[in-house]
């Protein structure tokens, strides 16, 4: 009995033990994809690299929960390789989204900043287990400075604006219909301030809106005529009558579809200063997609959903070069890294790099990798690349040639994952939530038993 509460005792003081196994609500497997190196837009480059200091510092802040960010920073050493002066147009690729902002992007040559265009390419599907593998050359060719020119409607259409403002007190809480007979393949609806619609087959398309919280509410029509009417009840506190007439007003203003759909975009996308072609073509994309998929309404919940659709990015740019010239080419932006608990108690943070674009240059060598972790994030656990921890925690590598494969590294609370670590984690991702609960079920049955012995050792039954 003895050595069975000495069992128990043990059990609840191990730290981790299974009472203590982790789980919440993050998602056990997070994906970003790998970001790229510079890469010639041109074949046959006469730049060469002569040096490539590549940092990764993760001290700049924690980042999010699941994907701490890391401040990257590639510096070239660059050289044309000819005596003629040569303008050199050079390419960044990524992936991100068009609700991301580029406000953390630079590049400099020199010190001194080099403007680009951002390009958007084609949509990326993610997968666990993402690889490195991108077609650089397929990505390329999906980049055109042409417009985009969309299906079944043009952006010089003329389109109705209908904004509706209700003369009532500002705190009255109403619900506002709008419902629409005609609406064929010919004619759209694009609303915006609504909280939804409905759709039957015999009434037609229904928006629904709720005042407040927007003070009013807007929808344009456009295409084949479409009748509608305009209905607002009061809540049912007030008995749920309808509004008298002459308290809905509704203004209308005709402009090009182009002009508005500029205006709505950079408005739904909370761009104050407005979208850029490149980001304005990818908003009528997505507006001919949804109406594609939906019929023809369309309300900005649709386009907020293609806009956080994960697509490739293009920074594109040019540097001059004085023969035999060599300049200090940098590109500094924020990277996400991929986050994977699905083995272990803790989440493990993994970021990759592609470095082969830098192939496509006129030659390339001494390739310096740093890597500079945060406090909660200590150790490198595994680099495909060797590095090397020195007195500071700082991670760095050397190579005289381009590696033949990507970098990827993954970053640790702990320096090594222990094979408890990783029953803890496989029990944790196996059951999740009901791991939790069995694990405190079991320390609840523990703890009661541990008391019960106990209580027998120290208050034996004397009963007769």
């Amino acid at each position: 009995m003895k050595r069975v509460a000495l069992l128990l005792i043990l059990l609840l003081l191990v730290p981790g033990g299974w009472a203590l196994a982790q789980a919440n609500s993050a998602p056990s497997y997070w994906v970003n994809y790998p970001t790229g190196s510079l890469l010639a837009v041109s074949e046959n480059s006469p730049i060469r690299v002569d040096g490539e200091d590549l940092t990764f510092d993760f001290r700049q802040e924690e980042g999010d929960s699941f994907s701490p960010l890391a401040r990257v920073t590639a510096a070239y050493a660059m050289t044309n390789s000819q005596a003629q002066r040569t303008v050199s147009a050079m390419a960044f690729p990524y992936i991100g989204n068009l609700w991301e902002t580029e406000e953390n992007i630079q590049i400099t040559a020199d010190g001194e900043e080099i403007p680009y265009t951002l390009y958007y390419g084609e949509e990326v599907n993610p997968k666990e287990g993402a690889t490195l593998d991108f077609d650089l050359d397929a990505v390329l060719a999906g980049i055109t400075k042409e417009p985009y020119v969309p299906k079944g409607f043009s952006l010089d259409d003329p389109v109705t604006l209908h904004r509706i403002i209700l003369k009532v007190n500002p705190e009255e809480s109403l619900k506002i219909s709008v419902k629409f007979s005609g609406l064929t393949s010919e004619s759209f609806v694009l609303a915006k301030d609504f909280g939804g619609y409905s759709f039957d087959g015999k009434e037609g398309y229904e928006l629904l809106g709720w005042k407040p919280p927007t003070d009013s509410l807007d929808f344009a029509l456009w295409g084949a005529e479409v009748e509608y009417t305009v209905e607002v009840f009061y809540s049912e506190e007030k008995g749920g009558g309808k509004l008298e007439a002459d308290k809905i007003q509704v203004d209308e203003t005709v402009l090009p579809l182009g002009e508005y759909l500029q205006q709505y975009l950079a408005s739904t996308l909370g761009k104050k200063e407005g979208l850029t072609p490149q980001a304005f073509d990818v908003g009528v994309e997505g507006l001919e997609k949804a109406l594609a998929a939906y019929g023809s309404l369309v309300t900005e919940d649709f386009l907020l959903e293609f806009a956080q659709r994960d697509r490739y990015k293009i920074l594109v740019y040019e540097v001059p070069f004085e023969g035999y010239a060599t300049r200090n080419v940098t590109v500094s932006y924020d990277a996400k890294g991929t986050m994977d608990r699905r083995n272990t108690p803790f989440p493990l943070h993994t970021y990759r790099y592609l470095l082969s674009p830098a192939a496509r240059w006129g030659g390339f060598q001494d390739l310096q990798v740093t890597i500079l972790p945060q406090d909660s994030l200590p150790f490198v656990l595994e680099s495909n690349l060797p590095l090397t921890r020195n007195q500071e925690g700082i991670y760095e590598g050397s190579f005289a040639e381009l590696p033949d494969t990507e970098l990827s590294f993954t970053l640790s609370p702990k320096e090594k994952v222990t094979y408890w670590d990783r029953v803890k984690g496989d029990f944790s991702h196996r059951f999740g939530y009901l791991g939790v609960l069995a694990g405190l079920f079991l320390l609840g049955f523990l703890m009661l038993t541990l008391i019960i012995l106990l209580g027998r050792k120290l208050f034996p039954d004397h009963r007769s």
